[in-house]
């Protein structure tokens, strides 16, 4: 609970934001069956289960991976240590890519104009923050710069 106590505000402000996409995505866009623009698409359910389960895989593989290091906030731990291993070796923030596969996952269950604007807003949140925190993990780790080049993938493999 150390780690807790050392939120800075903004910290708070992006986990805040965090917790609201995640009540629109996981709470009321499903309680609404898909809200406003619900168009009806065969298969989308069990696709939309399919990338679900695997962004749920990827981010057990990627908090298995970060072991310790792992923080709900965007600033590292102190002491920690830079972690390029498993699906880190891939991209430098799957966790993030894990919870954009299952926002849109659950969401395209029962696709909608609502979950399409509340997974781009996502989408451009999580993108932010992984920039944010990528100014903080510089600041920590000296070698991450050689690592954002071996790792080039921010969030996507193939979208830099």
């Amino acid at each position: 609970m150390r780690r807790l106590r050392q939120l800075s505000g903004t910290d708070l402000a992006w986990l805040g934001g965090q917790g609201v996409l995640f009540l629109l995505a996981f709470v009321l866009v499903p309680r609404a069956d898909g809200g406003p623009g619900r168009v009806d698409v065969p298969g989308s359910r069990a696709a939309g289960t399919t990338v679900f389960v695997l962004g749920a895989v990827l981010g057990l593989a990627s908090f298995v991976a970060l072991g310790r290091q792992l923080v709900p906030q965007p600033t590292p731990i102190e002491g920690g240590e830079l972690v390029d291993r498993g699906p880190y070796g891939v991209v430098r923030h799957p966790i993030y890519t894990a919870v954009l596969l299952m926002i849109v996952g659950g969401l395209s269950r029962t696709p909608s104009a609502t979950g399409a604007a509340v997974a781009l807003a996502s989408a451009a949140f999580f993108d932010r923050k992984s920039a944010h925190e990528e100014r903080l993990l510089v600041a920590a780790y000296p070698q991450y710069g050689d690592y954002a080049e071996r790792v080039r993938w921010k969030l996507l493999p193939g979208v830099r």
